[in-house]
C-alpha cells in the first residue's frame, strides 16, 4: 500500500458557501479568488470544493478582511 496517500473525509471538504463562511467572504469572492489561483481548491462543474486545512494554511491573512458582507434579512 502507498503510505503517502491521505484519505480525505467529507468533513475535510468545503463547498464554496462553506469556504466563504470560514473566510468571512462572499461566495462570489471565493470563486473569484479560486479562479485566480489565490485559493487552493478544485473546480467541480461550475462550482469549487476546498480542503479546510489547505484554506486555513494558505490564507490566514484573508479571514476577516475586505468588505463586510451584508447581513441576511429573514
Amino acid at each position: 500500500p502507498d503510505m503517502g496517500t491521505k484519505t480525505i473525509s467529507a468533513d475535510d471538504l468545503l463547498t464554496t458557501a462553506e469556504a466563504a463562511g470560514l473566510l468571512d467572504r462572499s461566495p462570489r469572492q471565493v470563486r473569484q479568488l479560486a479562479t485566480l489561483g489565490k485559493l487552493p481548491g478544485r473546480q467541480v462543474g461550475r462550482d469549487w470544493v476546498f480542503r479546510r486545512g489547505d484554506l486555513l494554511a494558505a490564507v490566514p491573512d484573508l479571514r476577516g478582511r475586505g468588505r463586510p458582507r451584508k447581513p441576511v434579512v429573514e
